[in-house]
């Protein structure tokens, strides 16, 4: 059952992007779920395992490395989870990143950004584009009342993965000065941290994120997800009805929630 329509229609650029970003997290969330209890399934097997046997591990088109399979999951167990949440941050930040791209970009060609004849497109950093998003979401009414009352922190998580990510990409995944100096400021925006991160800064420690804290930062993004792009069509293309997978008719697509695509023949 379909349900109702859409009083007016959404805009059909700003959709697509939302769907496939919202298939493509919840995809990285779930194989995190996914992935985190088969480690833990085979950690528990590894103990019936030969303490000789040994792979191969091909690490190019023409090398191999042979290791010890036990030593190997022994090792795997121990740094599995901050290596599996470390991926998955990387992931998810950049397919977040790319909507707001494509989300501003397609508001803009449609002259919603201030007119844009004979001008040219000018895009913004990954910081800019989130203070953007949390401006345009300021007093939305799009989402239910206790998802509009944690806003706030929603969109402080959301930069907080941020901030993250750079580490990742700049600092070997350590803390550093610019955590906390980098975090966006505005009176719509609670600033959030990892707990004891102020040690981590002092020494420059290594950013340990758990499955809990990695689960918590994707829920967020999945959730601002849903208002900006709620608010975007209601703000500037007028449709009032909120997208809701029940009244959209949309099914259980676990498939395209992993593969990203209608299945995974394709």
């Amino acid at each position: 059952m379909h349900g109702k329509q859409p009083t007016i229609k959404r805009n059909s650029s700003i959709l697509f992007v939302f769907l496939a970003t919202d298939d493509a997290l919840q995809g990285i969330l779930g194989l995190h779920i996914y992935t985190s209890a088969i480690s833990r399934e085979t950690i528990v097997r590894s103990h019936q395992i030969d303490a000789a046997k040994t792979i191969q591990l091909r690490i190019t088109e023409e090398w191999a490395r042979m290791v010890n399979l036990k030593r190997f999951i022994s090792a795997m167990e121990d740094s599995f989870e901050f290596m599996h949440c470390r991926t998955a941050l990387l992931g998810m930040v950049a397919n977040f990143e790319v909507a707001l791209k494509r989300f501003r970009r397609t508001l803009w060609e449609d002259g919603h950004l201030g007119p844009n004849t004979g001008k040219k497109y000018a895009e913004l950093h990954y910081k800019a584009l989130l203070h953007w998003a949390f401006e345009v979401v300021q007093k939305s009414q799009c989402g239910s009342p206790s998802m509009l009352a944690r806003l706030p922190d929603t969109c402080g998580e959301v930069d907080n993965a941020r901030r993250l990510r750079n580490l990742s990409l700049h600092s070997n995944f350590k803390y550093d000065d610019r955590y906390e100096a980098d975090a966006i400021v505005s009176p719509h925006v609670i600033p959030r941290f990892e707990v004891n991160y102020a040690a981590g800064v002092q020494n420059r420690e290594p950013v340990f994120l758990t499955n809990d804290r990695f689960e918590k930062l994707a829920h967020c993004h999945i959730e601002l997800l849903h208002i900006l792009h709620n608010t975007i069509q209601k703000k500037f293309y007028g449709c009032q009805d909120d997208y809701n997978y029940a009244r959209e008719g949309k099914i259980e697509e676990l498939y395209r929630m992993v593969s990203g695509r209608r299945d995974v023949g394709v």
